[in-house]
């Protein structure tokens, strides 16, 4: 499942000083709610900080907000959102490249 049910949050500095710093996975979105990065960390937080201080790249050029789901599984559960992502679109989401595999997910 997608991660539909989430609500989006404004990508700044503030806003993802309240998250946890737990594993989990995100989904970065453009202004018009369109995913354009699907993501995943073992310290959320830390991991969007780390997208706030790029500049330059894809993610920072099309961000302005994101969502995200704490789960310890995250690696798998990234791989099921990217997959879902390209099975109702037809193309990852355009700042992405395939997520690794995860050993056992074939």
């Amino acid at each position: 499942m997608p991660l539909t049910a989430a609500p989006w949050w404004h990508f700044s500095r503030g806003t993802v000083e309240s998250d946890r710093d737990d594993p989990g996975v995100y989904e970065m979105g453009n202004a018009s709610d369109s995913v354009v990065y699907i993501g995943s960390s073992d310290a959320l937080r830390r991991r969007l900080k780390e997208h706030l201080s790029e500049s330059g790249t894809c993610l920072r050029k099309n961000t302005v907000r994101y969502r995200i789901e704490y789960t310890k599984d995250y690696q798998a559960r990234e791989r099921q959102l990217y997959d879902k992502h390209v099975e109702i679109h037809g193309e990852p989401p355009q700042c992405n490249e395939p997520p690794a595999l995860v050993p056992g997910s074939l």
